[in-house]
């Protein structure tokens, strides 16, 4: 998903890609998993790839407003958590997550930071999938 200039949110059907850590923790929810591709990422993590057709998305195109930014982290054998995180940790959060903008400029970075101080930003770890669901309910239930 991208955030344009609007601050709303955009599906973007491509593949999700899920690093070996995280293939336990989504099996059950996907059981079809195991027998993806493994493929190696630029920093040589081992990933498998799910299809967009296999991801619950919003209608292609649809422009959603963005609420709240959310950074999973999952941790076999803790209790679930979420903390709150300041525009700086989100900012850096969201570039080591891999976040690319094309032709980055001041202008760029200036709407960047806007749109991250509009929003609830927060880093979620989890143990379990039925874990961070209940977290996030939490969360966007409290809006």
């Amino acid at each position: 998903m991208i955030a344009p200039a609007g601050g709303e949110v955009l599906s973007m059907p491509l593949g999700l890609g899920l690093k070996a850590g995280s293939w336990q923790a989504v099996m059950a929810d996907y059981p079809g998993l195991e027998s993806l591709a493994v493929h190696r990422r630029f920093d040589d993590q081992p990933v498998r790839f799910l299809l967009p057709d296999t991801i619950r998305l919003v209608s292609n195109g649809e422009r959603l407003p963005a609420t709240h930014l959310v950074f999973p982290g999952y941790r076999s054998g803790t209790r679930g958590k979420l903390e709150p995180l300041s525009i700086l940790q989100a900012l850096r959060a969201l570039t080591g997550s891999g976040y690319q903008v094309p032709e980055l400029d001041t202008q760029r970075v200036e709407c960047i930071l806007r749109w991250i101080a509009e929003l609830n930003c927060s880093a979620l770890t989890y143990s379990s999938t039925t874990e961070a669901l209940a977290l996030l309910d939490e969360l966007l239930g409290s809006k």
